[in-house]
């Protein structure tokens, strides 16, 4: 059986916000020249901001697989780059199962 996808809420522009918390956190945590591995990651996750930025539905559908990692990056830069707590807390709630 086939996992459902999370829907993500793009409400108050959270696609934008994730989408550059996952940028950013993508060049610190996978600089270039890393591993394969390393850059196979980075690229998955460059490659799901973009498509996030470019969303223009009311939701968007992110794999279960992606959520662990997309926790890190939101955690990682509401602690390195960005001093919002309510910002982050809400984006955390967003990739909650429900």
């Amino acid at each position: 059986m086939k996992k459902r996808r999370l829907q993500f809420s793009c409400a108050d522009d959270a696609c934008q916000q994730l989408s550059k918390t996952i940028i950013a956190y993508a060049h610190a945590a996978f600089p270039v020249g890393g591993s394969d591995c390393a850059q196979a990651t980075r690229e998955s996750l460059l490659d799901m901001a973009l498509r996030l930025a470019e969303n223009k539905d009311d939701v968007f559908a992110i794999n279960p697989r992606q959520i662990p990692m997309l926790k890190s990056a939101i955690k990682w830069y509401f602690s390195e780059v960005e001093d919002n707590s309510h910002l982050q807390m809400s984006l955390l709630g967003k990739l909650s199962r429900r």
